[in-house]
């Protein structure tokens, strides 16, 4: 048996942890409920300057892609591998519609920008 079960699901590892990143690094969401609380546990602690890492899309980035292929392999496990496709599915194409939107209203913006 490979390491993947499809082609498509290299993909769907890269979008999910392309988003989860974002989400950790970037998003309101992240920082209410990531960013913030971890702040509020370990600030004035030796452990405060790791949160540094938080806003880091490498170190993020690294840890959330290890979290996205560790419950890719659980699924192959517990033949879960439609239900992680679709969370999977879900959490990639949100990110490249999120980007593709921002770019493409981009100009729309800098023209109300220039109107008000």
């Amino acid at each position: 048996m490979s390491a993947l079960d499809r082609p498509t699901d290299v993909a769907l590892i890269l979008g999910a942890s392309a988003r989860l990143t974002r989400f950790i690094t970037v998003d309101d969401l992240g920082q209410w409920w990531i960013r913030e609380p971890l702040h509020r546990r370990f600030v004035d602690t030796s452990a405060e300057k790791y949160l540094i890492g938080l806003h880091c899309p490498h170190c993020a980035g690294f840890h959330a892609s290890l979290l996205v292929i560790a419950s890719y392999a659980l699924a192959r496990v517990f033949r879960l591998l439609p239900v992680w496709r679709v969370v999977a599915g879900a959490l990639a194409v949100n990110y490249v519609t999120a980007h593709a939107s921002s770019h493409l209203d981009w100009e729309d913006d800098k023209m109300e920008e220039g109107s008000s």
